[in-house]
């Protein structure tokens, strides 16, 4: 309803005046419009005075006074070039070719924040993977099957979990949000546990309790801790350049020495199931869209590429959190296209890094048949509907021609409050279930001289 003369009662100046309770229609305005007349008698006053115009000594008689208009004008100043200091250096614009950062070449990233529009499904036509069931594989389900969990973890559980999303002490200015219908109001500035450190703080919460269960339990385990990983891995795929940027709250790691004093126990060579069992098997058809939905397209992308696990050690479990805040809740499909992503690269980065050619991205080495897979977990959050998943993925090829195909099973998403015990026994069960660390990196070592003896199909 447009706001009139009529409706308010009395003359006014052609403006509206709007009071901190305008929208209480049930109260009766008392509103004295006098002060419009002030302020239009301000303007027109300060409209009509003159520029006070202070005498300047000119420094000598060989000094002119010109236009400051017409010296730019003369011909003198065409060819002027002189370096230009802040805050009069020449600007560019961010991703235009101006940009220092701006490369011809396009290419393919993938990172975090990419929106992955036909979910899991995506990811699994883009790494080459096939979804062998949506529950963990047999061996980590029996571990879990034999965990009994004391009354004393779960308390301990409980406890992280409201200090994590309620009490935590770092109390920041939380970003103003706008909602429907009260859009043209500013919000009021709250402070309190930021989206990225509560999610950061859930996943502390069960890892911290699994391995407290474990200690108290079973003894001291293998597992080290590596915060805010940098793993930036290039791959070529179909004559372009596609780069994973996998950056996460924390690591796990293991020793590869089969000599550890520490768990797991389980010291034999084994894998979740048989790669020869994949061959024959199609991948997910997402048609008409292909494997580059899984990325961006830009000219902007990273020329160092890192890992900063060390490299004696191999990623047990990634531990990964959303880090986004949300006006819709994420959905399940893309926080599982997420997962098999980072599985896939921080998999493939531990290979290249161990067995192939780190510094040459698109040398064959890289791109082989694995004789013994590589096995990764991921842990993974999801905030906006407060619910955990979990990942088991098998590498087994790094080509995207070969008949054999990776594997990953997909577990969740279970809810944080009403299956944390749940979610806590699987965590615990990843934990225990370490046989796939004890690897022979003698069956890679120099497979260009051998490679019939290290058993692997090089491209």
């Amino acid at each position: 309803m447009r706001l009139t003369r009529v409706l308010f009662g009395y003359r006014h100046p052609r403006m509206h005046f709007f009071d901190k309770k305008w929208d209480r229609l049930h109260e009766r305005r008392k509103v004295n419009p006098g002060w419009f007349k002030v302020w239009r008698r301000k303007w027109y006053v300060e409209r009509k005075r003159e520029v006070t115009q202070l005498p300047v000594e000119l420094p000598s008689e060989d000094t002119e006074v010109v236009e400051a208009e017409e010296w730019l004008k003369k011909e003198r100043l065409m060819n002027f070039e002189a370096e230009l200091v802040w805050p009069y250096e020449k600007k560019f614009v961010p991703g235009e070719p101006d940009d220092p950062y701006y490369k011809k070449e396009i290419a393919y990233i993938f990172h975090r924040s990419v929106k992955q529009w036909e979910g899991f499904k995506g990811a699994l036509n883009c790494t080459n993977t096939i979804l062998e069931g949506e529950e963990l594989p047999q061996d980590i389900a029996a571990i879990e099957e034999t965990v009994n969990l004391d009354q004393n973890i779960l308390d301990f559980l409980d406890r992280k979990l409201r200090f994590a999303m309620h009490t935590d002490g770092i109390m920041n200015k939380l970003p103003p949000i706008k909602e429907f219908p009260f859009i043209s109001k500013t919000p009021p500035k709250i402070a309190g546990v930021p989206n990225s450190r509560r999610e950061s703080n859930i996943l502390n919460a069960f890892y911290e309790a699994a391995n407290l269960h474990i200690c108290s339990n079973y003894g001291l385990m293998d597992r080290r801790r590596l915060n805010n990983p940098e793993c930036i891995l290039p791959i070529e795929r179909e004559s372009r350049r596609c780069i994973l940027d996998l950056w996460c709250d924390f690591l796990t790691l293991s020793r590869r020495e089969k000599n550890s004093f520490c768990l797991p126990s389980d010291n034999s060579v084994k894998i979740f199931k048989d790669p020869s069992s994949t061959e024959g098997e199609n991948l997910v058809d997402i048609h008409p869209v292909n494997w580059e939905i899984c990325f961006d397209r830009t000219h902007l992308w990273p020329e160092k590429y890192v890992m900063s696990t060390p490299i004696d050690d191999q990623i047990h479990t990634i531990y990964l959190s959303d880090c986004a805040i949300r006006f819709k809740p994420l959905p399940d499909r893309m926080a599982k296209g997420r997962n098999v992503m980072f599985c896939y690269g921080y998999s493939v980065a531990q290979f290249r890094r161990w067995y192939g050619n780190w510094d040459d991205w698109k040398d064959p080495l890289n791109y082989v048949d694995l004789t013994n897979p590589i096995l990764i977990n991921c842990v993974d959050v999801n905030s906006s509907k407060m619910k955990m998943s979990l990942a088991c993925f098998q590498l087994n090829t790094t080509r995207f021609d070969s008949s054999i195909k990776n594997q990953i099973w997909l577990d969740g998403a279970f809810s944080i409050e009403d299956d944390k015990e749940l979610i806590l026994k699987k965590v615990i069960a990843l934990n225990l279930f370490g046989a796939h660390n004890k690897s022979n990196p003698d069956l890679y070592k120099k497979i260009e001289e051998q490679p019939k003896e290290a058993g692997i199909n090089v491209q």
